[in-house]
């Protein structure tokens, strides 16, 4: 710029300026500061340009690595959920083992079922413990035999004493309970708040199965998911 400023003027006496510039010079110095003007606005837009460029490249990361995630929680749990269900069984009389193991095992395979409902940002999913679940019989235990467990304790102090004999805790396993959505992916909790909702009922011919075990009455108190947490039932038939 100086030296286009030095460039013969119109009054070569007279010191460099704007107006004692030729007019070949004039023109010169205008395309200079064009030019200039012209990559300084070409490097703010190409700075931008990267900028939005990188922000794009780091939400469709995080979109990418939550993906993953998502992809992550659902195959751990593809083979289904490990569950429990867990109540009390009371007989009209004193039973034998036999019959509170075949009332049991065949509780949930033929004569009541617990349906299961659950939502995320995904959508809804449907499970249900019933024959589809294999239910097995996990652990029993005569209300004469519990003690200090403060959980079992709880279910015994709900029955007469006089009913001891007759009544039983029980546990029912489902190894691969299914909680699944109309695409057949199964359900995985992102948010604790997402509710998990349960309902069990009997089938129409439970009269028969309360006469064929001479069973007096069932609690349904609550069904564990190792992943998810206990979640209340809390029926009577």
């Amino acid at each position: 710029m100086t030296g286009l400023l030095l460039q013969p003027r119109r009054s070569p006496d007279d010191p460099p300026s704007w107006r004692n510039l030729s007019r070949a010079g004039r023109l010169v110095l205008v395309l200079l500061v064009v030019v200039t003007v012209a990559k300084i606005v070409k490097s703010q837009g190409e700075a931008i340009s990267q900028r939005q460029a990188s922000e794009a490249s780091a939400k469709k990361l995080t979109e990418l690595q939550a993906t993953n995630q998502r992809l992550i929680k659902v195959m751990s749990v593809s083979g289904g959920y490990s569950a429990l269900l867990s109540g009390v069984v009371v007989f009209e009389q004193p039973p034998d083992q036999q019959r509170v193991e075949e009332a049991l095992r065949n509780l949930f395979l033929k004569y009541a079922e617990v349906d299961i409902e659950a939502s995320n940002q995904f959508g809804t999913y449907q499970g249900r413990v019933d024959y589809g679940a294999h239910p097995e019989v996990r652990r029993y235990l005569s209300f004469e035999r519990i003690h200090d467990d403060p959980d079992l304790v709880r279910y015994r102090d709900q029955v007469p004493r006089q009913r001891w004999p007759q009544a039983f805790f029980y546990e029912i396993r489902c190894a691969n309970l299914k909680i699944l959505n109309d695409d057949k992916i199964e359900y995985v909790r992102f948010d604790p708040q997402e509710e998990i909702r349960v309902q069990a009922r009997v089938f129409d011919w439970w009269r028969d199965f309360r006469s064929l075990y001479g069973v007096q009455s069932l609690y349904i108190d609550s069904l564990t998911i190792e992943e998810l947490g206990k979640i209340p039932i809390d029926r009577t038939f």
